[in-house]
């Protein structure tokens, strides 16, 4: 549409596009008479500062918020997009809500109380293809069965690099399941699971869930998963209880026995689309600026959807942030994200947690979840804490570098290398896997021996190649000769 469309005057201005907004029905767009309104003039409605024409020809149905029907007249009232006019004057609001259950779509927005009801009418709002160049946080108070879909340009150092610029951060609305306080904690470490006790409480109910400490004091209290009971229903296996600071970049654990604790339900969201074009250099860490933070949300897609979409302009890993957020066992496309403090979560138990296709991800202290990465893949998997499914897969030219990672109870093998493949591997641990503890059909190349086994150790430790190494003191390194797979003490 030209531009002199959107800055033509209005012909009339109206307070709302439904009468419940205006007040009075002879206020509001929905009730405005057409008969002797042309065909194509505009009107400016205030509830949603947008603009919007009449198309006396239009037999679309309509939905009260983009398209508006005509009354006592012929045709709808579209609504149209803030994009070639400038700016949209909603940019400047740096807090948002999104209710789905109580909000409206003709609220402002900037309060709990006059929350949205779609984070569609919060795209709308910011308008096509904004530039984005302070903080903007959204609150998700509800479960939103939606994607959240956001395409945009940011500038400004952004919150990884510990200065003020663009970035837009989701913050869900966790849900207490249960309480007590932490009588015993193991970290997960090299050959170590994670398991956390509370003597008195009943863990069965809650596994999946995420824990949080409660009396530390923290405006960002340390965080975990938990999963599979441990020993009894007082025990559960669980990750490093971590918290981030300055903001959203370092990384500090802490010390639990004690300390008081809730189980969380996190605000479940159907999927994201995310689209980012970082128009400077993060202030020279480029490498850590976070365009889009997600925090505290359950991503659960529909059975064969694709759970997210990542596309950036700057593909550098720190453009998309997922902080203390779970995944089903859906697929993630797209790159340039990283996972700090996350779990993966699996719904039938019968695939990986998540696959990861054409990603350039970085895994830091990711407590539970299989996960795949397929072609031109990269990735640094930091500490991840493998909770019944399936293990780490690489496949088709996939790089990964595996640091502190401990898996255990796979379905099949513990670590999976297509022939394609390339692994570089710290400390990599774990046991009970169904399948080998290693089979690399790739290159996989370690500056600490890993030790991770199958069902018997010392007598499915590694397969390279197609050969059977049995054990990883006497029988690695190795370099099958027929086919140049190996695992080898890297340089």
């Amino acid at each position: 549409m030209a531009k002199t469309d959107f800055l033509a005057p209005a012909d009339l201005r109206i307070l709302g596009s439904r009468s419940t907004i205006a007040g009075e029905a002879r206020f509001s767009l929905k009730a405005m008479g057409t008969q002797k309104i042309p065909d194509g003039a505009i009107v400016y409605v205030q509830s949603v500062k947008a603009y919007f024409r009449l198309n006396q020809a239009s037999t679309d149905t309509p939905d009260d918020i983009t398209i508006v029907a005509a009354a006592l007249g012929s045709g709808n009232w579209y609504r149209l997009d803030w994009n070639s006019a400038g700016a949209s004057p909603w940019l400047s609001q740096a807090t948002w809500y999104i209710d789905a259950v109580n909000g409206d779509d003709e609220n402002d927005g900037s309060t709990a109380a006059t929350a949205l009801a779609s984070h569609a009418e919060f795209e709308r709002r910011l308008g096509n293809y904004p530039l984005i160049d302070h903080e903007v946080t959204v609150y998700l108070l509800e479960d939103l069965g939606e994607v959240l879909h956001l395409r945009a340009r940011f500038t400004g150092p952004g919150p990884s690099a510990g200065t003020p610029g663009g970035y837009v951060h989701y913050v869900g609305t966790p849900t207490v399941l249960l309480s007590g306080t932490v009588t015993g904690y193991t970290p997960p470490a090299a050959g170590t699971e994670g398991v956390l006790t509370d003597g008195t409480a009943d863990f069965t109910a809650v596994q999946g869930m995420r824990l949080r400490l409660t009396d530390t004091g923290l405006s960002d209290p340390p965080k975990t998963f938990i999963g599979p009971l441990d020993a009894g229903v007082t025990s559960v296996r669980c990750g490093k209880i971590t918290r981030f600071s300055s903001p959203y970049y370092n990384i500090t654990t802490h010390a639990t026995v004690g300390s008081a604790y809730a189980v969380e339900r996190l605000t479940q969201v159907r999927g994201f689309d995310f689209e980012v074009d970082r128009q400077d250099s993060g202030g020279g860490q480029a490498s850590r600026v976070s365009s889009i933070v997600c925090e505290s949300l359950a991503f659960e897609a529909a059975a064969g959807e694709t759970m997210g979409r990542i596309s950036c302009q700057q593909p550098v890993a720190g453009q998309i942030l997922f902080y203390s957020c779970s995944f089903d066992d859906q697929q993630i496309q797209g790159g340039a994200a990283r996972f700090v403090a996350c779990a993966g979560r699996y719904v039938d138990g019968t695939a990986s947690i998540i696959s990861f296709l054409y990603c350039s991800c970085e895994f830091w202290r990711h407590a539970g979840g299989g996960i795949d990465l397929f072609e031109g893949s990269a990735a640094i998997v930091d500490e991840l804490s493998q909770l019944d499914e399936f293990g780490l897969e690489l496949w088709d030219n996939s790089f990964a570098n595996i640091n502190e990672c401990g898996i255990y109870d796979a379905l099949g093998d513990g670590l999976y290398m297509d022939p394609a493949t390339k692994a570089i591997s710290g400390p990599l641990w774990g046991s009970g896997n169904g399948g080998f503890g290693a089979n690399v059909e790739g290159r996989l190349w370690y500056y600490t021996k890993p030790s991770i086994t199958g069902g018997t150790p010392s007598t499915d430790d590694a397969e390279v190649g197609g050969t059977t190494r049995a054990a990883w003191a006497t029988d690695i390194p190795y370099i099958e000769a027929s086919n140049n797979a190996m695992i080898v003490e890297g340089t």
